[in-house]
């Protein structure tokens, strides 16, 4: 999925080198939208596999954003968006799941897993949007990339109770998984109909996938070498969104 949003980011590249060049175009018109709607996870980062430890346990909910659009002829401009995501925190069921998982690697007599914290992150992404007319309508297509910066993931404390050799005592051992501030490198594709109600203003209706190969998490007092061990969170969603945009 990245290299297709690269190819088509250089596409849309060559695309503004051509229209910018015809001098007499009619420039279409810049906006400024806010916009509403839901984020699903994909992929890995929606899995609840304890054994991938790429597996993100995310959920669905809510973002919002806003996006700016520049145009330099009719059909071809320059798009800015920003936009915050909330992702949740794995349920009960998932924690019982990741409970089983720990306590059969460990050979463990139980095992407790509590959470804290939950996705939420900001996406700043610059990109080529390439833009078709039908009457009061428009349909966009376009490819962006920037920085997807994280404010928060779950934050895990592990809990592992081993009875000792020889001993009816249980031991107990805890670890944590840290929840993540880090930032890295993000990626989006996205297409959206326009209907233009007036010359100040309309609404749009937005499909956008965003790809980030993965943010740094940290571990702390993890005495062993088996059983999960995240130290890089992938994220993937699909977010369908709603909004209301303003011509300038």
């Amino acid at each position: 999925m990245k290299k297709n949003i690269t190819i088509l980011f250089t596409l849309f590249i060559a695309l503004i080198t051509v229209n910018v060049q015809a001098q007499d175009a009619p420039v279409g018109k810049n906006y400024l939208g806010i916009y509403l709607g839901i984020s699903q996870p994909m992929g890995v980062f929606k899995s609840t596999d304890y054994y991938n430890n790429n597996a993100g346990m995310a959920r669905g909910n809510v973002t919002y954003g806003i996006s700016w659009a520049h145009y330099f002829t009719k059909h071809v401009a320059a798009i800015a968006d920003i936009s915050f995501q909330d992702q949740g925190r794995p349920s009960s069921d998932v924690l019982q799941t990741l409970s089983g998982g720990y306590n059969s690697d460990f050979n463990a007599q139980s095992t407790t897993v509590t959470v804290t914290e939950r996705y939420q992150n900001l996406n700043l992404l610059l990109g080529p949007q390439y833009s078709f007319y039908f009457g009061k309508f428009s349909f966009d297509i376009g490819a962006s990339a920037g920085l997807l910066k994280s404010f928060d993931t779950p934050e895990y404390e592990v809990n592992v109770y081993k009875q000792l050799v020889s001993s009816t005592t249980l031991e107990s051992t805890t670890f944590y998984q840290r929840s993540s501030r880090a930032s890295a490198f993000a990626y989006s594709g996205h297409a959206g109909l326009h209907l233009n109600l007036s010359d100040g203003f309309g609404f749009a209706l937005t499909g956008k996938y965003v790809g980030c190969d993965g943010i740094a998490i940290t571990n702390e007092s993890n005495p062993y070498s088996n059983g999960r061990l995240v130290t890089k969170q992938p994220i993937n969603v699909w977010q369908s969104t709603l909004g209301i945009f303003f011509h300038f």
